[in-house]
């Protein structure tokens, strides 16, 4: 039992002392970047349906598919 007491507050202390640890980080705002993390986003999703559905794609998984273009 000490043991999951001591257990339990060098998490509480960690957990208090780590979030100073974090970096912050920022949103990616260079329109360049952000349309090709967009078309390899689009690969990856065609390339899953192609893998999962071949070309038998359900249509309501299609139409969504189709507004996000």
């Amino acid at each position: 039992m000490k043991k999951l007491a001591l257990f339990a507050i060098f998490v509480l202390i960690f957990g208090t002392i780590s979030p100073s640890l974090v970096n912050y980080a920022y949103a990616q705002n260079d329109p360049s970047i952000l349309l090709r993390i967009a078309i390899q986003a689009d690969k990856q999703i065609v390339n899953q349906l192609d893998r999962v559905y071949g070309d038998q794609i359900p249509n309501n998984i299609q139409i969504i598919y189709d507004k996000g273009h």
